[in-house]
């Protein structure tokens, strides 16, 4: 086994955690058995969620939905863009929304209502209705309510009666309660007798658009200063430049495979004890926070073990670095050189949709009633939803416990394993297949689903070439609290309201 440690002269630390007769240890294959057999239960989970836990995904995949369609509505009003050419790029765009359940689609409609004008929803419900007799599908009294509601709403559009007079009170009030912020733009018009309401609904539409555009715009101006700061750091780590923080040479890498085991096997049952609590609906997610830090006791594994604590913590990077005051700037530039990763990562997953031929709806078919769902993370939902104490939590757990016991596990404990177990590959391949590997099983046990992997992957990858550099896991713990922390907060400004 190749070894490429040089111990620093002047680093006592190292040289009192080395053991100066070590010994081999660790059942590394027993191990990343009980790994594999995990990662795919958690997958499982994922797959076949109870059905209170289905229903909150639907609830997700229509807010996302909202998302996407308030931000071309905010955007074409913003333009001034017209509305009666149904081939303009935006309704072009809005397409993809056209899949889904028969509640998807009615939401659908009246996007296209907006973007394409009246003649195009009133189009969309009557395609809508054959595609139903096609697939054999019988509406629900709900659903042919809303359909006739719909009709006789963009009927009145149509012959310029703005103010629809075909619509009764009730019906008005059903299409607001059914159909939120859609039926609310539904009903206001460009034009219409209601100058109020129709403000009301597009300064939500204007705040999302605006905010993406912000948020779209900062990105691509830090994420060009990372793409140089990526393609200089890259160049000097893997010319030998840089000096780096991590160096092989123990002979107990496969405790850290066990310790990883451990690990996996207290999350998950943890957080299902966590979920079974009676008062887990009210903190929901800050009980899921304290069970996060309690998985972190599979760190007295390797101390189990026979591997004396000072080590363990030296190893796995849980340590401020020769530069404490300089390793949080280090974060922000870790996030900044990330998100070209994460463009590649967009950019393959754009791909394999094209491969798939699965543009419309991600994954949906026009002529499928199958629900589609959008990647998209539990926590979404809570996010949005107008309660302090909710968002509070979702924060607290997903931009400060999240980073802390994520990084410590995957490009601490795990990344340190592989490249023990890689080392004889050498610096360069050893580095690039243990960041790989660590990140795809990073990427497929979050959420969002398989088709958020390359995006997933693309922030472990710089997140594990950062630890390689700088041996302290504290710049890619911060890395990681910004990217939550911004999604998080994109969201609440997008469309808490």
């Amino acid at each position: 086994m190749s070894n490429d440690w040089q111990q620093p002269a002047d680093d006592q630390l190292i040289a009192t955690a080395i053991p100066a007769i070590p010994e081999k240890k660790g059942w590394p294959v027993l191990a990343w058995i009980v790994i594999i057999l995990l990662v795919a239960l958690v997958l499982r989970m994922h797959t076949v969620a109870p059905q209170g836990e289905a229903t909150a995904a639907e609830s997700s995949d229509l807010r996302t939905m909202e998302i996407q369609a308030r931000l071309l509505v905010g955007a074409k009003d913003l333009l001034n863009a017209p509305a009666n050419a149904p081939g303009e790029n935006l309704y072009a765009q809005a397409q993809a929304m056209n899949a889904g359940p028969v509640e998807q689609r009615l939401r659908f409609v009246v996007v296209a209502g907006e973007l394409a004008g009246p003649t195009q929803a009133h189009a969309q419900l009557n395609q809508l209705e054959a595609k139903l007799v096609k697939a054999g599908i019988r509406k629900t009294a709900e659903q042919a309510k809303l359909m006739d509601d719909l009709r006789r709403l963009y009927e009145d559009y149509m012959a310029g009666r703005f103010d629809a007079p075909s619509l009764t009170d009730e019906q008005r009030q059903q299409l607001r309660t059914e159909l939120g912020w859609f039926g609310q733009l539904a009903l206001a018009p460009a034009g219409g007798p209601d100058p109020a309401a129709r403000e009301a609904a597009m300064s939500l539409a204007h705040r999302t658009a605006l905010v993406f555009v912000a948020y779209v715009v900062g990105l691509v101006v830090f994420g060009l200063f990372g793409c140089a700061g990526l393609v200089l750091f890259v160049i000097l780590l893997f010319s030998g430049k840089l000096r780096r923080g991590i160096h092989t040479g123990v002979l107990h890498g496969g405790v850290y495979a066990e310790t990883f085991a451990v690990w996996m096997a207290l999350f998950l049952g943890l957080s299902l004890a966590a979920a079974k609590l009676p008062f887990a609906a009210e903190a929901r997610w800050l009980v899921t926070g304290l069970a996060f830090l309690l998985s972190l006791t599979a760190l007295f594994w390797p101390v189990f073990r026979g591997i004396p604590w000072s080590e363990v913590r030296w190893e796995i990077g849980l340590k401020f670095g020769k530069q404490p005051l300089v390793e949080p700037a280090i974060g922000v530039a870790t996030y900044a050189m990330a998100l070209p990763m994460v463009a590649l990562g967009l950019l393959v997953i754009l791909v394999i949709l094209a491969i798939a031929g699965a543009f419309q709806g991600l994954g949906g078919s026009p002529d499928s009633f199958e629900p589609v769902h959008y990647p998209s993370h539990p926590i979404v939902e809570y996010v949005l939803r107008p309660h302090w104490w909710a968002r509070l939590q979702v924060l607290l757990l997903a931009s400060v416990i999240a980073p802390i016991v994520e990084e410590t596990m995957f490009r601490g404990v795990l990344y340190r394993h592989l490249r023990e177990a890689s080392a004889r590959l050498g610096f360069v391949l050893s580095t690039f297949c243990s960041a790989f590997l660590v990140s795809f099983l990073f990427a497929v046990i979050h959420p969002q689903g398989l088709i958020a992997v390359p995006l997933l992957m693309a922030l472990s990858f710089t997140f594990c070439l950062v630890r390689e550099w700088r041996g302290t896991l504290l710049p890619a713990m911060i890395a990681h609290g910004i990217n939550n922390g911004l999604m998080l907060t994109l969201l609440i400004l997008a469309m808490g309201d």
